[in-house]
């Protein structure tokens, strides 16, 4: 069900890398995931500013070729976008992504791609909520059960006695063995 941490980064670094392959390859696809595109959350800052630079160059003028649109990126970044991507293993085998794949198979794959890196960030968001609200709700089961503990404590101690600690005492013994529970950890 769920993966390690660093799964997920490196899934979410194969997705990002994916996109940002099939933009460069194919600008004019690139054009029409513009939206989609500049909505992605990148979690990587490296792809983010290539997504940035091509989306600052698009839409590509019909005269401009590939190579063309490829220096622009590079001149934006400063560095070469696609030797930067071969550092990723995968990208270089995905028939999809290279430049003279069909314009149909790369929509395809860069649409699915941007899909499913929105999922994994969800999933990741939705992961780290959940540790957090569980946490959240651990604290106060913790104190509940500490608070009742206390109260059994003192019946114990006063023996048949009926008397009780009202609730501020209650609560300061409470909060006392929290904070005593605390410490030792």
């Amino acid at each position: 069900l769920g993966r390690p941490s660093t799964n997920l980064s490196l899934e979410l670094r194969l997705k990002e890398g994916t996109v940002i392959l099939g933009c460069i390859n194919h600008p004019t696809i690139a054009y029409i995931f513009e939206n989609e595109l500049s909505r992605l959350n990148f979690t990587f800052p490296d792809l983010r500013n290539m997504r940035d630079a091509i989306l600052a160059e698009i839409p590509v003028p019909e005269y401009d070729s590939f190579e063309t649109f490829y220096q622009k990126i590079n001149a934006r970044l400063k560095f070469d976008a696609l030797e930067k991507l071969k550092q990723i293993p995968q990208l270089k085998i995905h028939p999809h992504l290279k430049p003279e794949a069909s314009t149909l198979n790369a929509t395809k794959a860069i649409g699915d791609a941007i899909k499913h890196q929105n999922s994994l960030v969800n999933y990741q968001t939705e992961i780290k909520l959940a540790e957090d609200a569980f946490s959240a709700d651990a604290s106060e089961a913790i104190t509940d059960r500490i608070a009742r503990a206390t109260k059994t404590l003192q019946k114990a101690l006063k023996g048949s006695e009926t008397r009780s600690l009202n609730a501020g005492e209650l609560a300061e013994a409470s909060s006392k063995k929290l904070n005593m529970m605390i410490q030792k950890q």
